[in-house]
């Protein structure tokens, strides 16, 4: 018999054919869409390239599905892997199981109009992570990347250094957000690898009302080198009306920028930064909008806490609790250990003025050491309610329309010998002043200005100067100020072109204590005072 049958009645050529038919189909199908496999947890893998549909997928072992919500009750380990390209409605694994770990690991590049191109969601107290090397857009109207219902559980997302997620673009401006994370009360954690970019119109949005933690060494937010005449609102936002908090920490390579604010919260929310020599957060936009005091503000929330060594701008104000953005509202205090980069309110214009502070905070502001820049087209540092305390000034603090340090209340300066501080109406300004100089306070209006008591160290080799070196006009019924010079107090004169150097008045009770040393100088066309 020369014609051989295989058990099925088909030539051994026939059954080659088929067996070849068969595998090119199983292969074609393993390298075109998701997988799932196993249990505790379910393992979902994704390759190829193909377009997912809004449906659901709860079945595991399932060898062939292009369903868009992948979801079970039980943990899930997705992957996408290296040259996968997605598009259609996205990807979504989710679990409904309390207490679970759902974790996508993305190295592939995920496109979706539906919700959010990429939801990674979970119920009750569970694991949420994101991570991987590839990139995410959310397609039309939709967000890039959201990570949802962690609940007390905790949400984890590492963007790579290769990594771009992004929302599309409309008009210029981000459609939404880059990246949110919501329904948690747990610890939320979203780190930015050195290369990656995060865009959106909130480009990272925390809408948790747990611990929210950004630590950024890429790119948040505007950037026109990567999407050149496209804008986000905000690089960063807590959730306004639940006045959520957020911890940022700001690398060196590190870039948060946006057209109203870089950083945002509401009015009882609270940023704690720490924004690294090199980095920089920044408010763009130059425009005032109508009936708003502000343009554009660094950080703009309800108190903020920390340090900087990079740069915070705004071109209004740098640094903002009073609420001055379109429907903010107001808040407290800034408290900042050090500052040693720049802190600045560039000088927007308006009606002829230059408007903006470097900080301007609706309590009070309180500085450890100031090494670096605080300086705003009106003040560099003011406060709406209360007071100013700058502890050691080493650097420079200035405004250019208006006071270097301006306080509602009290201001305690202790500026050292290479420390600058300088503005047009006042150096410093105030209610009660008790300053220590050991460097420069100085403007074309008066050096120091009190409204209450004054209090004045100005120590060997230290200036004080204005049109009034020294000027206080406190209205309490008894009061006592008390100067004592070792360097030299000058009025240089103003538009009159008469100088005085001290001038103490007011008050129905007035004590004034003022000791020159050998070898300081007062000087001016006059002193006003008690004659010493």
């Amino acid at each position: 018999m020369s014609k051989l049958v295989s058990d099925g009645g088909l030539t051994r050529s026939a059954a080659a054919s088929a067996i070849f038919i068969s595998v090119s189909f199983a292969s074609s199908s393993a390298f075109a869409d998701c997988a799932t496999s196993g249990s505790g947890p379910v393992t979902l893998t994704c390759s190829g390239t193909f377009a997912t549909t809004n449906t659901a997928n709860g079945a595991s072992p399932n060898p062939d599905t292009t369903d868009r919500i992948q979801a079970f009750s039980d943990s899930v380990n997705a992957t996408v892997n290296s040259g996968a390209v997605i598009s259609g409605t996205g990807l979504a694994p989710n679990s409904n199981q309390n207490g679970s770990t759902v974790s996508l690991t993305n190295n592939g590049s995920i496109t979706g109009n539906i919700n959010a191109a990429v939801t990674v969601g979970g119920s009750g107290n569970s694991t949420l992570s994101y991570s991987g090397s590839g990139s995410v857009t959310g397609s039309g109207a939709v967000g890039a990347l959201q990570l949802a219902g962690a609940g007390s559980g905790t949400t984890t997302a590492t963007i790579s250094g290769t990594s771009v997620i992004k929302s599309q673009a409309a008009g210029g401006v981000f459609n939404a957000f880059g990246i949110q994370t919501t329904g948690t009360s747990g610890a939320v954690n979203v780190t930015v690898l050195n290369g990656g970019v995060v865009q959106g119109n909130n480009a990272i949005q925390f809408d948790g009302t747990g611990s929210n933690t950004l630590t950024n060494s890429g790119i948040v937010g505007t950037n026109l080198a990567t999407t050149p005449g496209t804008v986000a609102t905000n690089g960063v936002s807590a959730n306004i009306a639940s006045n959520n908090s957020i911890t940022v920490i700001n690398h060196g390579t590190g870039v948060i920028s946006g057209s109203n604010t870089g950083i945002i919260t509401g009015s009882g929310g609270s940023v704690a930064i720490t924004n690294d020599l090199g980095g920089s957060i920044t408010g763009t936009n130059t425009t005032l909008a109508m009936g708003a005091n502000a343009a554009s503000v660094g950080i703009a929330a309800g108190s903020v806490t920390g340090s900087n060594a990079g740069t915070i701008s705004g071109s209004t104000h740098g640094i903002d609790t009073s609420g001055s953005l379109p429907g903010g509202g107001l808040g407290t205090s800034v408290n900042l250990t050090s500052n040693s980069g720049t802190i600045q309110g560039t000088a927007t214009v308006a009606s002829g003025f230059k408007v903006g502070s470097g900080i301007m905070a609706e309590t009070s502001v309180t500085i450890g050491t100031n090494s670096g820049t605080i300086s705003g087209g009106l003040d560099g540092i003011t406060t709406v309610n209360s007071f100013v305390m700058v502890n050691n000034n080493t650097g420079t603090i200035s405004g250019l329309s208006g006071s270097g340090i301006a306080a509602s209340g009290a201001a305690t300066v202790t500026n050292a010998s290479t420390g600058q501080i300088t503005g047009l109406v006042a150096g410093i300004r105030g209610v009660d002043v008790t300053a220590t100089n050991s460097g420069t306070i100085s403007a074309t209006g008066g050096g120091i200005s009190s409204t209450g008591v004054l209090s004045v160290i100005n120590n060997s080799g230290a200036t004080i100067s204005g049109a009034t070196g020294i000027a206080a006009n406190g209205t309490s019924a008894a009061i006592t100020n008390t100067v004592t010079n070792n360097g030299m107090i000058t009025g240089i004169g103003g538009a009159s072109g008469t100088g005085i150097g001290i001038n103490l008045s007011g008050g129905t009770s007035i004590t004034n204590n003022i000791t020159n040393n050998s070898g300081a100088t007062i000087s001016g066309t006059g002193l006003i005072g008690e004659v010493f």
